[in-house]
């Protein structure tokens, strides 16, 4: 349950501020736990614009893409060129909801519009390649991940880095 107070009833106002407060502090710390931060170069039109400090939560990261030892990260907006390899992405967002397409990349699932037998096809339009190796598992994360956001669909489904 993760309790983090009992209030007794009459409830004092005094315990209900010290009660949100804990909660808030709570909040504060797994946010703070989930933000990734890296050096990156920010483009725009396919050309670099400035150096700049990333303050990143997994969410807002549409795919990632790796070349040699690089990777784009790609958002909604702006795409940022990290001087790290693809594998420590993987270990960065273990846990998260993105799923390992091809070698090369690694989509976001609640980015994902439809899967083709190529290509996986993002809500924007997007099209990252999809390996035919990892379709049948991308294709099985993709339907519980779904599934999983209507009802739990139990042990069967694990997020697939």
């Amino acid at each position: 349950m993760e309790a983090l107070y009992y209030l007794v009833k009459p409830v004092d106002a005094d315990k209900i501020s010290i009660c949100m407060e804990r909660i808030l502090a709570r909040y504060n710390e797994q946010e703070r736990q989930r933000v990734i931060l890296a050096e990156a170069e920010e483009y725009a039109d396919g050309k670099p614009v400035s150096r700049v400090t990333l303050w990143l939560q997994p969410e807002d990261i549409v795919y990632v893409e790796a070349f040699s030892h690089n990777t784009t990260l790609y958002t909604k907006e702006k795409c940022y060129l990290v001087r790290e390899g693809i594998s420590v992405w993987r270990e960065r967002l273990a846990g998260e909801v993105f799923c390992s397409c091809h070698r090369s990349y690694l989509v976001n699932l609640f980015h994902v519009a439809r899967l083709e037998r190529e290509a996986v096809v993002l809500d924007d339009g997007r099209r990252v390649p999809l390996s035919r190796r990892s379709y049948r598992e991308v294709n099985q994360a993709f339907i519980c991940f779904y599934s999983k956001m209507k009802k739990d669909c139990g042990s069967r489904c694990t997020t697939m880095i």
